[in-house]
């Protein structure tokens, strides 16, 4: 509001974008946990007018070489945890496309697993499939509570831009990125 920007005018008008990975409750969680803080957010800056759209890709950093139908089983997960979690769309990646150009078997996949999900598995029937699960609502909340106190922690540094360049972000990102190289490393 202070920039002279209506929030009610944009937030609908936005688009929020997530990766899913293959650890399927983490991945649920994260993404309820995301509608959680976005529904704080849109609360304090007092938006009634919508929300923004919520889309995900399925991730490609867990793709393998040697096992083309692993990835396929990988990519049809990453899409369930999305659908679960209750996502406005998805893209899935082709299971072939990580090296090399998709063939015309591999993107007619891709196309229908969602379409497979809806269809046959009736996950769009039901509105939130996985409420009153102890272990997907208590990951939730703690995912949604470590995620908001972050935000706080940056709101504390003036904003987005002043914790990116007083290092604080780049500092987390090489945190998480370090965490997950040593994890590979590990075979973990």
């Amino acid at each position: 509001r202070a920039a002279g920007i209506d929030p009610n005018a944009v937030a609908p008008r936005m688009e929020l974008r997530h990766a899913v990975g293959s650890h399927y409750f983490l991945e649920i969680a994260k993404l309820r946990a995301h509608r959680i803080l976005l529904s704080n957010v849109l609360e304090a800056f007092e938006v009634d007018s919508g929300r923004p759209h919520i889309h995900v890709d399925t991730t490609s950093s867990n793709k393998t070489l040697f096992d083309p139908t692993n990835n396929l089983l990988r990519a049809t997960t990453e899409a369930m945890a999305t659908a679960m979690a209750g996502v406005d769309s998805m893209s899935i990646a082709a299971f072939d496309q990580g090296y090399g150009s998709p063939d015309e078997f591999s993107e007619h996949l891709a196309r229908n697993t969602d379409t497979l999900l809806k269809e046959e598995a009736f996950l769009d029937r039901v509105v939130d499939p996985l409420g009153g699960s102890y272990y997907v609502e208590a990951l939730t909340d703690s995912l949604a509570q470590a995620a908001w106190q972050l935000l706080q922690k940056i709101e504390e540094q003036g904003g987005f831009i002043a914790a990116w360049r007083n290092g604080f972000i780049p500092a987390e990102l090489d945190r998480v990125r370090e965490e997950k190289t040593r994890r590979i490393n590990l075979r973990r």
